[in-house]
């Protein structure tokens, strides 16, 4: 890995300028990458939907009242909270 790559100002400012597909492929090289990428990738989200992906199916279920609503089932176990907190703390913005 070159030296500048280091500086987390340079990866970031390269990270900000590829699209998501590039992001993805780049998380991927190697675990210097891991973070600052995905980092990137779930800063602004287009709602809680990629969130909502994160949590167990078994967890939520649809919504008596509304119709297009999905409403927790049972209380989440702290293991199955993991994985959501781990990407949700990464969210800077939701649009849409």
């Amino acid at each position: 890995m070159h030296p500048c790559l280091i500086i987390d100002e340079i990866l970031q400012n390269i990270l900000g300028r590829v699209d998501d597909k590039a992001l993805y492929s780049v998380s991927l090289v190697c675990r210097a990458f891991l973070d600052p990428a995905n980092d990137e990738l779930w800063a602004d989200l287009p709602g809680l939907s990629p969130l909502i992906k994160c949590l167990p199916r078994e967890l939520l279920g649809a919504s008596r009242d509304y119709e297009k609503c999905l409403t927790v089932v049972r209380p989440p176990l702290p293991s199955e909270l993991y994985r959501f907190d781990h990407y949700a703390r990464r969210v800077k913005y939701l649009s849409g």
